[in-house]
């Protein structure tokens, strides 16, 4: 679907690129979803990018501040833009906006939701394979553990519960490391992002209730 506006204002944004320049300017988007920028800094110009030339996180960033919150087109757009790039946290928080402001679209919102934590919880596991593989059993538990909490009902956590053993047994007296979820300053990005954007998700909700 056709990405959200983002008009040129007063306000200059701010374009992370993944070759790590930094661009400074006014965004819009042309008809075949190109970002042009007019920009400021570091010199005057005009330049047009394509998305995948882009951070996501700075792309959905300019267009979030563009969208209200009751806007649930956009916000769905928003949405989807954050799952493609794996902004999975996000993404959630934006189904949940949307669900809030059409009831009518809560079922499909909800099945959204649900791909988007499977894909949550496949990240995860394969954070908790290689912590396995490299002989880190007691992180590798931690992970597993967060699955089986958080993500109970996805594929990745059977998986998971079947991993635990193979953790446990490796870990050996240490495996009661396993009892807690996953600590924020242990955890793996996935779940930090993910954490902090649910919570974001979870204020936008109560306000537009």
């Amino acid at each position: 679907c056709a990405l959200v506006s983002a008009a040129a204002g007063s306000h200059a944004d701010t374009l992370r690129l993944k070759t790590g320049a930094v661009l400074v300017g006014d965004v819009a988007l042309a008809e075949n979803g190109d970002i042009v920028v007019t920009t400021r800094f570091p010199e005057e110009g005009t330049f047009t990018l394509k998305r995948d030339q882009l951070e996501p996180r700075s792309l959905y960033d300019v267009l979030d501040r563009r969208t209200a919150p009751g806007d649930a087109d956009a916000r769905l757009q928003l949405g989807e833009l954050a799952e493609s790039t794996g902004l999975y946290g996000i993404a959630v928080s934006d189904y949940l906006a949307v669900s809030e402001c059409k009831p009518e679209l809560r079922g499909d919102m909800e099945k959204r939701i649900e791909r988007v934590r499977e894909a949550i919880a496949a990240e995860i596991l394969q954070d908790a394979k290689v912590l396995l593989e490299d002989g880190n059993s007691q992180s590798a538990l931690m992970y597993l553990h967060t699955i089986q909490e958080r993500y109970g009902t996805t594929k990745a956590a059977k998986e998971a519960k079947k991993l635990m053993a193979t953790g446990h047994e490796h870990a050996g007296s240490s495996a009661d490391v396993a009892k807690k979820t996953v600590s924020e300053e242990k955890a793996p990005t996935v779940i930090e992002s993910v954490e902090k954007d649910l919570e974001k998700g979870d204020r936008e909700a109560r306000q537009l209730g």
